[in-house]
């Protein structure tokens, strides 16, 4: 029974339950001249270290505890300590911790220690019950008791001539136990049962892992008897004495697959927490431990308080062996109270705890008011979007409450002064969800991306990838239909020149009668060379000067101070708006810098271009001229001859023929290798875009997925709506190769295997489209078709995403939603959540939610309405927070309508019919056991969970 209250329930604070004090009975190396002056430096270093409890350890003996002791109950007044370290001292737990020895005797001949740690209210009952108790084994040759006096008679008989101290000593130094001694004792004792913590050294040198080099001794002489003696000190023991990373892994179940938990409690009868403490038998060496293994408790200040180690003996859980104080959370991100003024509704402030608050009470007691209090007073707009008021009734509206009230942050902030959010789900907020398909669909991603970082990265990069893909398949498929089209504009340019081979062989047939009538007109060879030649080079000069012509037209209106192009856009792939804010500026202006300076330079270069023209005009015009003037004897000579000019005329237009022939053969040949490129580039961007896909299954198959929230995420890739709108472009009732007969549906497997194979078909028209639909436009929307990419998860074999309808039934839907909203950022702000039970499968509330609160209140503070036991209890909450509203029958005593008492689930004190206030007649355990729904059995059900 603890009579002392903590409202603010259970908390991490330091505690070192192994030091000794000066006059210790074994290996006394303190300095301080008394034990006032130790006392001292004692209180000193633990105010100086935070340290809150303190087991004062002696071997078989609390005299120095209650040294100790008394020391504490003449502070007052004691000018060496301030007032507030006075106020500290007196609210330490000490707790008297006796150190015994028991065989067998381990490595160096050293005997097993074992530690047990009692109950400050129960030390006057251990002369009778304990010390008096056991005695030493027969075979030492004396049958004594563990009493001093026992032990003085236990020195005497080992030698003679010894005074008391003397034989005292030497007593101490040979007294041991069995195991079995004590366990006798527990089985025969229920007091010294419920109030004895029996805590054994792991130690090589003197504790239960000391005798395991002794394993072939026992092996050889006595088969079987170390694992007996081994499990017979593990059982007879609550906790171990260790601060070793591997112990506190192997006793709570955690090492390895080879040591599951059940294998460990068959062990040691139980899953057992590791505690650590310094073992000072010097000054220097109190409270500090070696490599800073400092114990931490969360739990009251009291003996039932650290009984909650053995409850949850998990690392982390009540206890943790480490430098730092658990469950660290930002200050401005706590709720340390909520006041109320001016009012006799509510008690001027409600405290809570950092982790997990429970408000429990019966019905309309006012503990969803204080929850909606708490809510409102830090988001109200959110608040009262999601309720209409803290209560029934059109006086309970929020616009209707005439209530001072405020929060403040663990940071000393009121919510005014520093304005945070909350997570507040609502009673009933879970059920109206649960049909919402399209909602909690909505948050799988963020919760699998949270879950899952390096799939998060993936997606992304994936994603952005296959965005860039398609806007390039477009950009290939409109460079291959250009080139398509060059080509056959080529080919009728080709065919409207003539046949070449009919060309040539009229050539050859000019080229015959030139001869024939230059040997008539007595005209030599060379002159007749020379005259084609020279035909040609002014017909050369004659076709480059109309194309001058042409391109000058374009340029016209081009001057110094009249630009060609008026704006120039460059963009990036992929988008800059996705970066953050700082370098996102920086690269906007290179972007508006560097299109200027472009757009400067594509001018300048047109200008420049049109200059050349003019100039490469002149340059043939004088070219044309010069040719004339040079040969005009010879020109004239040849125009007398009216045939035989008109034979090199036609020859030259000939030549003139199979030259533009020839030139539009070799660009159609670089346009086909151009689209034979861009079709080749459309095939390897289908390809890699399916990979990039594939990837994200592969990525996802592969990953280790967090067993805390027993949901596993996966991906499904498929298509939507815009396949149906793709089977509207393509004639799927004509036969052809792209249509999947049966189904009338555009085979798209196999279009992405052949893709330039269907943008030929496409645009020959031998696979028709429907009217009105554009041939290009229709081939990018079909290869720029990609599969939507949706997330499922799959929580007890139910499945909800994905392109399926959910399995999963409405109350496990509601359980489902609740552990994403719960997951679903990093965001550690406050969660308030109203009785989610009322929405909950009850067969998965212990078995699913339990496990999933106690890991998320170590992330971030939690305050729950709540009538079931199992959430309650079973989470094990750090504050209960018991609700009242006033009657005739539930009387307040201070008068308010609402009251409200806050502690922890081990605070127990037991219904005190003096006592008329209703919150105060009973501890808080008892309040938990009356109200919530299975309250008793909760508090059994955790009691046996570890077998204790």
């Amino acid at each position: 029974m603890s009579k002392i209250l903590f409202p603010r329930g259970s908390e991490w604070r330091r505690w070192d339950i192994h030091i000794h004090t000066k006059g210790t009975n074994r290996n006394d190396q303190f300095k301080s001249e008394t034990f006032q002056n130790f006392a001292e430096v004692m209180f000193k270093k633990a105010i100086e270290n935070e340290v809150s409890a303190i087991g004062i350890t002696d071997y078989f003996s609390i005299e120095n505890y209650n040294k100790v002791t008394e020391y504490v109950e003449e502070i007052d007044g004691n000018a060496k300590y301030s007032q507030d370290e006075r106020k500290y001292i007196k609210n330490m737990l000490i707790l008297p911790n006796v150190e015994l020895r028991m065989i067998p005797v381990g490595d160096k001949d050293k005997l097993i220690n074992i530690h047990c740690i009692f109950n400050p209210d129960y030390v006057s009952s251990l002369d009778n019950s304990f010390f008096g108790e056991l005695k030493c084994p027969a075979q030492i040759g004396c049958s004594c008791k563990m009493n001093k006096e026992g032990l003085i008679m236990l020195g005497e008989a080992l030698e003679t001539g010894l005074d008391k101290e003397q034989a005292y000593k030497k007593g101490l130094d040979n007294f041991y136990l069995s195991h079995t001694d004590l366990q006798r004792l527990i089985e025969s004792d229920k007091k010294f049962r419920e109030n004895t913590i029996i805590a054994v050294s792991n130690s090589n040198r003197d504790g239960a892992s000391s005798f395991q080099q002794h394993y072939d001794f026992f092996e050889n002489n006595a088969p079987g008897s170390l694992d007996g003696l081994r499990k017979g000190i593990y059982r007879v023991s609550d906790c171990i004495f260790s601060g070793n990373e591997n112990d506190i892994k192997y006793f709570a179940g955690k090492k390895t697959d080879s040591d599951p938990p059940e294998s460990v409690k068959e062990k040691c009868g139980s899953l057992m927490p590791c505690i650590h403490g310094s073992d000072a038998h010097t000054e220097d060496k109190l409270f500090a431990p070696d490599n800073d293994r400092y114990c931490w408790i969360k739990a009251d200040l009291t003996f039932e308080g650290f009984k909650q180690v053995l409850y949850e003996p998990e690392p982390g859980e009540r206890v943790k062996i480490g430098p730092i104080k658990p469950d660290h959370k930002d200050d401005y991100k706590v709720i340390q109270s909520i006041e109320f003024r001016d009012t006799d509704d509510f008690p001027a402030e409600i405290i809570f705890n950092q982790n997990l608050c429970s408000i429990i009470g019966s019905r309309s007691s006012g503990k969803s008011a204080l929850l909606a209090y708490v809510a409102h007073a830090i988001d109200s707009q959110l608040v009262e979007d999601l309720i209409r008021g803290p209560g029934e009734g059109a006086e309970y509206h929020w616009d209707k409450i005439d209530l001072d009230y405020c929060v403040k942050w663990v940071n000393g902030k009121t919510n005014a002064e520093s304005p945070g959010r909350i997570v507040y789900l609502h009673q009933g907020y879970l059920y109206s969800i649960i049909n919402n398909y399209n909602e909690i669909k909505s948050k799988i991603k963020p919760v699998l991306f949270k879950a899952l970082p390096e799939f998060a990265s993936l997606y992304e990069k994936v994603t952005k990838r296959i965005e860039s893909i398609n806007d390039q398949l477009e950009n290939n498929i409109d460079k291959w239909f250009d080139h398509f089209e060059q080509i056959n504009r080529l080919n009728e340019g080709i065919k409207n020149l003539g046949d070449k081979g009919a060309i040539e062989d009229e050539k050859k047939s000019i080229q015959d009668k030139i001869k024939r009538l230059r040997e008539k007109a007595s005209l030599s060879e060379e002159d007749t060379a020379k005259y084609q030649e020279i035909s040609k080079q002014l017909s050369e000069i004659q076709n480059r000067e109309s194309v001058i012509t042409i391109e000058l037209g374009i340029f016209s209106d081009v001057t110094e101070e009249q630009d060609y192009f008026t704006s120039v856009d460059i963009t990036l792939n992929p988008s800059a708006s996705t970066l953050p804010g700082g370098i996102r500026a920086d690269i906007d202006l290179k972007l508006i810098q560097s299109s200027t300076q472009l757009l400067n330079e594509v001018n300048e270069a047109i200008y420049d271009y049109k200059q050349r023209l003019i100039n490469e005009q002149k340059v043939k015009m004088e070219q044309k001229d010069k040719i004339r003037t040079e040969n005009n004897d010879l020109i004239e000579k040849y125009r007398n001859n009216v045939e035989l000019e008109t034979l090199i005329k036609d020859l030259s237009k000939h030549d003139t023929a199979l030259g533009q022939i020839m030139a539009q053969e070799d660009e159609r040949q670089s346009f086909e290798q151009k689209k034979e490129e861009a079709g080749n580039k459309v095939l390897s961007l289908l390809e890699e875009r399916d990979k990039l896909l594939n990837s994200l299954k592969e990525n996802i198959a592969a990953s280790e997925q967090d067993e805390l929230l027993g949901i596993t995420f996966d991906v499904e890739i498929n298509f939507d709506d815009a396949m149906y709108i793709v089977n509207q472009k393509i004639n799927t009732r004509d036969g052809s190769l792209f249509v999947d007969q049966a189904k009338h549906l555009v085979n798209i497997s196999y279009v992405r295997q052949r893709p330039i194979d269907f943008m030929c078909a496409v645009y020959s028209g031998t696979q028709k489209i429907t009217a009105g639909n554009d041939k290009k436009q229709t081939i990018q929307s079909v290869l720029t078709l990609t599969e939507s990419i949706l997330f499922t998860a799959e929580m007890e074999n139910d499945k909800i995403g994905g392109f399926s309808e959910p399995t999963m039934t409405p109350g496990k839907r509601a359980l489902f939603a609740l552990k994403l909203l719960l997951a679903e950022s990093d965001d550690t702000w406050p969660l308030l959540i109203d009785q989610p039970e009322d929405d909950l499968d009850s067969r998965s509330i212990y078995d699913e939610v339990v496990p999933f609160l106690k890991e998320k209140k170590k992330e971030r503070q939690i305050i729950m309405v709540s009538h079931n036991a199992n959430l309650v209890i079973g989470s094990d909450t750090e504050q209960i927070i018991v609700a009242n509203r006033a009657a005739d029958d539930r009387i307040n005593e201070d008068g308010k309508q609402f009251n409200y008492l806050t502690g922890s689930i081990e605070h127990s004190m037991p219904f005190d019919n003096r006592i008329d206030d209703t919150l105060k007649a009973q501890g808080i355990k008892e309040h938990a056991c009356q109200i919530l729904d299975g309250g008793k059995q909760a508090f059994e059900k955790r009691r046996t969970k570890y077998n204790l």
